[in-house]
C-alpha cells in the first residue's frame, strides 16, 4: 500500500506495449524502442491481496505474446494521527472532491519524456518531519476518514526556500481551497511531485525547472496547521510514499 511499483519490459526489437495491474491500464515508456519501463502507484487505501497483472507485447509483424501473474498487495503498516485544523470549509467533501476532480485533469499532461536522473533531492536544505506518508488522519475529531498524501516538513529558520527536487516543467502553480498556494512539476512517464500551504511562488506554469532551482516559499495556506511544507510525489495521479524517491533511483537500473 502507498508505494511504488516498477514494471520493466526488456526486448530485442522494438515493439507495442499494453497491460494492466488492479484492472487499471498501465502506461509503458521507452528512450531506445527496447528498454520499457511503467509506473504505477499503489493506493495508501488500496485492498489487500492478491491481483492480477498481465502484459501484452505485440511487434511490428503483429505477433503478440501474454504474461500473467498474481501480484501480492501488502498491508502498508500505516498509523494514526490527529490534525486540528481552523474551519471546517476545509473538511467539506464536496470541495474536497471538486479540488480532486480538477487535479486530476492537469495529472492528464503525461509526457512520454523522462525529465528526471536518479534520486530526487529533499524539497528542504535542513527539516523536521511533521508527518510522514500514510498516516491515518482525524481532523478536528471527526474520525478517521483521510490519509496523509505525503510528507510534512516543519519550519527551518531562516530559511524557507524550497527547492526543486529533480528536472521537470511547472503545470500548476495556483491557489487552491485546500492545498492552498501550490505548485505541481511534471517530471515525465507520469511522474509529478506537489507542494502545498506555500506563502510565495517563485515559478509560473511554463517554467522548466532543475534540481536545486527555489520554486517556492513554506507558508501557512489552505488545510494548515501551521507553516509547513507538504511534500507528495504522485504517479498518474496517486500519492505514493516520497520518501522512496529520495533514497531510490528509477529506473532501478539502467539498460
Amino acid at each position: 500500500q502507498g508505494e511504488t511499483t516498477e514494471i520493466s519490459v526488456l526486448t530485442n526489437v522494438e515493439k507495442q506495449i499494453t497491460g494492466h495491474l488492479e484492472q487499471e491500464q498501465l502506461q509503458f515508456f521507452t528512450e531506445d524502442g527496447l528498454n520499457y519501463f511503467s509506473y504505477y502507484g499503489v493506493h495508501a487505501l488500496a485492498e489487500v491481496g492478491l491481483f492480477p497483472l498481465q502484459i501484452t507485447t505485440t511487434d511490428a509483424n503483429g505477433k503478440t505474446f501474454t504474461y500473467d501473474q498474481l501480484v501480492r498487495i501488502a498491508s502498508g503498516g500505516y498509523g494514526n494521527e490527529v490534525v486540528t485544523v481552523v474551519g471546517d470549509e476545509y473538511l467539506d467533501r464536496a470541495a474536497i472532491a471538486e479540488e480532486d476532480a480538477y487535479m486530476a485533469g492537469i495529472f492528464e499532461t503525461t509526457s512520454s519524456e523522462r525529465y528526471w536522473d536518479g534520486p530526487f533531492q529533499y524539497p528542504v536544505e535542513k527539516y523536521i518531519l511533521w508527518s510522514s506518508f500514510g498516516n491515518r488522519r482525524n481532523y478536528n475529531g471527526g474520525g478517521y476518514y483521510f490519509y496523509h498524501t505525503g510528507m510534512d516538513f516543519g519550519v527551518n529558520v531562516p530559511n524557507l526556500n524550497i527547492y526543486a527536487p529533480a528536472a521537470g516543467e511547472v503545470v500548476m502553480a495556483e491557489t487552491l481551497t485546500i492545498k492552498g498556494n501550490a505548485i505541481l512539476i511534471n517530471h515525465g512517464w507520469g511522474v509529478f511531485s506537489g507542494y502545498w500551504h506555500l506563502s510565495e511562488f517563485e515559478v509560473e506554469v511554463g517554467d522548466f525547472v532543475e534540481p536545486g532551482d527555489i520554486i517556492g516559499v513554506m507558508g501557512n495556506t489552505g488545510r494548515s496547521a501551521g507553516t509547513h511544507l507538504h511534500f507528495e510525489i504522485d504517479i498518474h495521479g496517486t500519492p505514493v510514499n516520497p520518501q522512496t524517491w529520495l533514497t531510490q533511483s528509477f529506473p532501478s537500473f539502467e539498460p
